[in-house]
């Protein structure tokens, strides 16, 4: 009694010691998928980032070249016109031509050595009117004149707040007439007309925007941003660059979080859930070793003529302890793992009087765990459409369909048409396989078995889509039930009669969604059911 007592608490020692191996496992892996998922979130929304960086940066860019193409106008204005008289006579008119059908030019400037004596226009800039640009300059403003005059190349000063309101850039060049200094040419240009040209009047909903001077000061948006590790693209100018930064309204981690929050859930409970089964196999395994050891004593009780069952029971207890083996092992495996262990167990005991019952429970181990497992396979599709970039292909819709009709391999008395005018597009073959097969797979499914099935496909051009029919002489479904069947995890018939997981016609309504298209459903009970829905003939996203 003392060895039979010193044996179970050993026995159980084990089974602490193969659970909390089996936790810290499960955690580990758990981690390590959590992080890596994490990871590829992150980079899905650097990706949307910097498509919308590099948009933004070429519009900005756009903008200020145009800009600045007018201050080169004006200096080949100049030097065209070279007779100081003539130039005072045109210069309104050439100006006003220059800036009628650009936004945001504040002031044209030309000063003949250095003396602003061309203003355009000269309403609200009367205090420039002769002034002498290199003695009244803004402290701020003398370098970029000094280089202004040692190069002949624009300098830009700024941004900054101009003396006369607003905010503005200060953009000058030298004039040479027979390289000899002759003056310069300014042109201030008001940053917020560039900002609402190039879509920077406002801050993007999901997405933040920064811009800083090569000094590192920053002139547009939130200058914590540059601390935030950005996404950073340059934006040339002629006497250097800006640097452009973008980022997530919130930080990289927080904008995936609500996606995180659901794998993180759905990771944990699967974890739960097969430390449980884990936990329920061994304890059941060793009430097995307690009987049979039980058993196993009062057979040795008995007479010679009971020595050969005491040896058969040995030897099943030998099996009992290479199954044991196998099921404190295997169970650590994923979800298909439980299923073969399931018909590991059926084999193993196939010499043996199972009831009924017995064997239905093993029938639902399987069913259960392949459902469970076709359901986290389907919310992981559900979950991927429009975040990954698809691979866009030229798609034969007739010979895909008839592959699907294959695969699926419906019984014989199923007739399935596939209509005339199937079409060649450019598209995702994968997710329009996706639809036909759940389309298709359900009138096999959910056929009248009273009759001869029969399933068409048909199609109809609409300008800019396809139209797809799948029509089927089912068992149909009750007009109250067309919403509920596109729902997560509907499904009409009992979870015990139907394996069907309820995520289907789900993933059908978002793939053809996703695509711009649209799904209707038409039926009555008894009178099958007819699926209609577009698909745009160029996808594009």
């Amino acid at each position: 009694m003392v060895k039979n007592n010193t044996q179970i608490l050993w026995r159980k020692r084990q089974i602490t010691i193969v659970f909390a191996l089996a936790i810290s496992l499960g955690m580990i892996l758990e981690l390590v998928f959590l992080k890596h998922y994490e990871e590829s979130l992150i980079r899905d929304v650097q990706v949307t980032v910097a498509a919308e960086l590099a948009a933004k940066t070429s519009a900005l860019s756009a903008a200020v070249n145009r800009r600045f193409a007018i201050l080169q106008g004006l200096i080949a204005f100049t030097d065209a016109v070279r007779n100081h008289g003539d130039i005072t006579m045109h210069f309104d008119e050439f100006a006003e031509g220059l800036i009628k059908t650009t936004s945001g030019i504040r002031t044209l400037i030309i000063a003949p050595n250095g003396t602003a004596s061309l203003v355009y226009p000269q309403e609200g800039n009367e205090k420039i009117v002769g002034t002498n640009i290199f003695s009244t300059a803004r402290p701020e403003q003398r370098e970029a004149l000094q280089r202004t005059l040692t190069s002949q190349q624009m300098v830009l000063n700024g941004p900054y707040q101009l003396l006369q309101g607003g905010f503005g850039l200060v953009a000058r060049q030298s004039i040479y007439i027979e390289d000899q200094f002759w003056g310069l040419a300014t042109m201030i240009i008001d940053m917020n007309a560039v900002f609402a040209e190039a879509g920077l009047d406002q801050q993007g909903e999901h997405t933040r925007f920064s811009l800083r001077q090569f000094d590192g000061k920053v002139f547009y948006g939130d200058e914590q941003l540059f601390q935030e590790e950005p996404l950073i693209l340059p934006v040339l100018l002629p006497d250097g660059q800006w640097e452009f930064a973008a980022g997530p309204r919130i930080s990289w981690t927080e904008s995936v979080k609500h996606q995180m929050t659901v794998v993180r859930v759905l990771g944990y409970s699967i974890l739960v859930l097969l430390l449980g089964l884990l936990y329920t196999a061994l304890i059941w395994q060793e009430q097995l070793k307690h009987k049979v050891m039980i058993r196993t004593g009062e057979l040795k009780e008995k007479s010679d003529e009971l020595n050969h069952v005491v040896a058969c029971l040995q030897a099943s207890n030998l099996e009992l302890e290479q199954f044991a083996y196998v099921t404190s092992h295997d169970l650590k495996a994923p979800l298909r793992a439980i299923t073969h262990l399931s018909q590991w167990v059926e084999e193993d005991l196939s010499d043996k009087e199972l009831s009924k019952a017995t064997k239905e429970y093993l029938g639902l181990i399987r069913s259960r765990t392949e459902r469970m497992e076709q359901l986290i396979n389907g919310i992981l599709q559900y979950s991927r459409i429009g975040r990954v970039n698809l691979e866009i292909a030229d798609v034969d819709v007739g010979y895909l369909i008839k592959q699907v009709v294959e695969e699926l391999m419906p019984p014989d008395d199923m007739i399935i048409t596939i209509g005339e005018g199937m079409p060649r597009l450019q598209t995702n073959p994968t997710m329009m396989r996706q639809v036909f097969a759940n389309l298709i797979g359900n009138g096999i499914r959910y056929r009248d078995i009273e009759k001869e099935g029969h399933i068409s496909i048909t199609v109809k051009d609409l300008d800019q889509y396809y139209q797809f029919k799948v029509k089927d002489n089912g068992v149909g479904i009750d007009p109250q039930f067309h919403e509920k069947v596109f729902g997560m995890f509907q499904t009409l018939a009992p979870r015990d009669k139907s394996e069907s997981t309820g995520v289907g016609l789900t993933i059908v309504k978002k793939i053809i969604q996703y695509h711009g298209g649209t799904i209707a459903l038409d039926s009555q009970v008894g009178q099958g059911v007819s699926v209609t829905f577009t698909w745009p003939k160029n996808f594009n996203k």
